[in-house]
């Protein structure tokens, strides 16, 4: 998994409108995701892959299901929320800090939203409920919703840097994810999306 970066194709406009839509404008009731968005991404589709541009923002990211690794460029940015690429066309969009949405890897974050979820990342903890969408093995809509806290965790990496902890509890399914703070911004993490898939961590460069 190497870096890539922009290619306007029409799935890849299509995909990042559609998690537009979603974070920004909400773009729907709270019962599940619009068919119209849902039409709009390709959840187990790579991208293309295409020249690597050095000059890009980088992330390292790994996949420990998986037993891989490497690195992704940042293709898009509208606000706070940042679309990542890497060579083989794996998608990961973060919103700030978080993976709201992973693509070809099969068992895809379609969306996660999290209100609350960064003003507690700012203050070093808080109490705020995420909604994570996944397809289920019929492509219908599978959301859970998880009441989250998030607090310093007990054990610190090292004197420049302090973790903290979010644990996250829904009705079927129980996460934790780690952050890794420096100079009061995320340097590192290791945030959970799908069943599939477990974890994945990524670190910025």
């Amino acid at each position: 998994m190497t870096p890539m970066v922009s290619v306007k194709t029409p799935r890849r406009r299509t995909w990042h409108a559609a998690l537009v839509c979603v974070v920004l404008a909400g773009c729907g009731g709270s019962g599940g995701l619009p068919g119209k968005v849902l039409a709009g991404f390709s959840p187990t589709v790579a991208g293309v892959p295409v020249t690597v541009d050095t000059k890009a923002p980088m992330i390292d990211v790994s996949i420990a299901s998986r037993g891989v690794s490497g690195r992704m460029a940042r293709i898009s940015q509208r606000g706070d929320v940042s679309e990542w690429r890497s060579a083989d066309g794996i998608g990961l969009t973060l919103k700030g800090d978080q993976i709201i949405a992973t693509r070809g890897l099969g068992a895809d974050l379609l969306i996660a939203t999290a209100q609350g979820s960064a003003r507690a990342l700012q203050q070093g903890e808080g109490t705020f409920s995420r909604t994570m969408h996944w397809l289920d093995g019929e492509n219908h809509d599978r959301a859970e919703v998880f009441a989250c806290t998030l607090s310093r965790a007990q054990s610190q990496p090292e004197p420049s840097e302090h973790a903290l902890t979010e644990t996250c509890a829904g009705p079927q399914t129980r996460f934790t994810n780690t952050y890794f703070v420096a100079k009061g911004k995320v340097i590192r993490s290791v945030q959970w999306v799908s069943v599939g898939l477990g974890t994945i961590a990524f670190e910025r460069r």
